[in-house]
């Protein structure tokens, strides 16, 4: 279609210059004559005229020639807002791919894009640097990580005031990134990323206490977490004498020492993991979900905690408590000895004190033959991958997975149960019966069973009572010992 836009401006400048000349010149109301426009002898006027045209339209047309050549030559813009968004979509591939050195460039790009457009701590970002040190979590770039670590935490913090909810789900990504770096057997700092991500749920409690009240239903799980991460640094005390105490000082120097010996350590973090277990079952006593199956669950999980401490006689003692106490609501025994006697190795992953959705889930747990285990790393043995997303360990290394059979039976200790705490699991692991593995090397046998030998099975019950003799078959995934791999939930 023709642009007369020029065309129009030609016209109404004509006009407007004839009829300027007019008036300056006579003074007059114009009047239409023959050779004239708008009154206006054009012949008489023309050299003024033609200088107010040319004067007139030179600024039209050279501002338009000037957006002509400056769109002709414009530079494209990399950091549109679009962008980043395709950034993230390229760097998921790469990191899917195992390509981490080119997942790391491309992510760091989108974190420059997002803070062009919306700001230095924009929450925007944060997707973008947890994915960003999930792929230097993979690399082992450890330095690197804890800058982004620390901008991940500023960024978060910032918006502490401005929305809660924003931040406690953020906090609870950036405790899965420490837990992740704690969890690789490259690092050498894993007991101080291990206590970050401790520190980080402690952070989390004290925000919610501070917003919703210390009797608030929301602690419950943060508190969960930090019982699990009490598990997590005992696993790691129980295999040296003296347990490291390591912390960052004001400098940019990881400094390490040694302060507790390992009974002590053990002991500590067994007391603050019951008495964390004890405030969540207050809570819950004292909220609109009291109930008595939910005050029953709570007391297995205290239970499932003395297991893992070696406290064998207080754990069969509140088993009972809990098992008669959902007798009294209307239970089962029948329903009660299927969930007692399906196997289940501590700790449960997550908190849920809700009994009908508990023993759901420990039927879907069981419902396959054989039982399924995941180790999580080296690092933490004994110790399953935990449920929820965590970018695992480094990669160049091949898994291993066995299937095997083998009974567990109770293990016979003295009748007084001494005052001290130990991680040796009450149940024991014989008759191994191997029937496959990959790969398929003679040597895997003498290390799965090392290490299912250190698995804490909840103790099976039928009627309240211990079973003697159990026949499970497992399909356990696991690290070779030449050092682990990468077990990467990206979606």
């Amino acid at each position: 279609m023709p642009d007369y836009r020029f065309q129009r401006i030609l016209i109404f400048t004509v006009s407007s210059a004839a009829l300027l000349v007019s008036m300056g010149s006579t003074g007059n109301k114009p009047t239409a004559t023959v050779g004239s426009f708008m009154g206006i002898n054009i012949h008489k006027h023309m050299p003024v005229l033609a200088l107010a045209v040319s004067l007139l339209l030179c600024p039209a047309v050279l501002a338009q020639n000037t957006q002509t050549k400056v769109a002709e030559t414009e530079a494209p813009n990399h950091f549109s807002q679009p962008q980043f968004e395709i950034l993230m979509d390229e760097g998921r591939t790469l990191l899917e791919n195992n390509l981490f050195t080119e997942a790391e460039k491309v992510f760091a790009e989108a974190v420059q894009n997002i803070k062009i457009n919306y700001g230095l701590d924009s929450p925007f970002q944060l997707p973008a640097v947890n994915l960003l040190g999930k792929a230097l979590i993979a690399q082992g770039s450890w330095a690197a990580l804890d800058r982004q670590l620390a901008y991940f935490e500023w960024i978060n913090d910032s918006n502490y005031n401005k929305d809660i909810e924003v931040y406690l789900r953020w906090t609870e990504v950036l405790s899965r990134l420490y837990l992740a770096a704690a969890a690789d057997i490259n690092n050498s700092a894993n007991a101080h990323y291990l206590v970050t991500a401790k520190n980080l749920n402690w952070r989390a409690v004290s925000a919610i206490e501070s917003t919703f009240g210390e009797q608030s239903l929301r602690l419950a799980p943060w508190l969960y977490n930090i019982v699990l991460i009490h598990y997590y640094q005992s696993s790691i005390s129980n295999r040296r004498f003296l347990t490291s105490y390591t912390y960052k000082s004001e400098s940019s120097e990881i400094v390490s020492g040694w302060a507790l010996g390992k009974s002590e350590s053990l002991q500590k973090s067994y007391g603050i993991g019951k008495e964390l277990l004890q405030r969540i079952r207050v809570l819950y006593r004292n909220s609109n979900l009291a109930n008595a199956e939910s005050d029953a669950v709570n007391l297995i999980y205290r239970a499932d905690w003395d297991v893992l401490f070696g406290k064998s006689r207080s754990a069969l003692n509140l088993y009972n408590r809990a098992y008669v106490a959902l007798l009294t609501t209307g239970l089962s025994t029948q329903e009660l000895d299927g969930f007692f006697s399906r196997a289940k190795v501590l700790p449960e992953q997550s908190l849920e004190v809700d009994w009908y959705e508990l023993n759901d889930s420990a039927q879907a747990a069981n419902s396959t033959n054989p039982l399924s285990f995941t180790a999580w790393s080296p690092v933490f043995p004994a110790t399953e991958l935990p449920e929820k997303e965590l970018p695992g360990l480094t990669s160049r290394r091949r898994n291993g997975s066995a299937l095997f059979r083998f009974d567990l039976v109770p293990q016979h200790r003295n009748s007084t149960e001494v005052a001290g705490v130990n991680l040796q699991p009450d149940m024991k692991a014989e008759n191994f019966q191997f029937l496959s593995s990959s790969p398929d090397w003679e040597s895997l046998e003498t290390q799965v069973q090392k290490e299912i030998s250190q698995l804490h099975f909840r103790p099976r019950l039928q009627n309240g009572r211990v079973m003697t003799n159990t026949t499970i078959e497992m399909d356990y995934s696991f690290y070779l010992e030449e050092g682990p791999s990468l077990v990467n939930e990206l979606r």
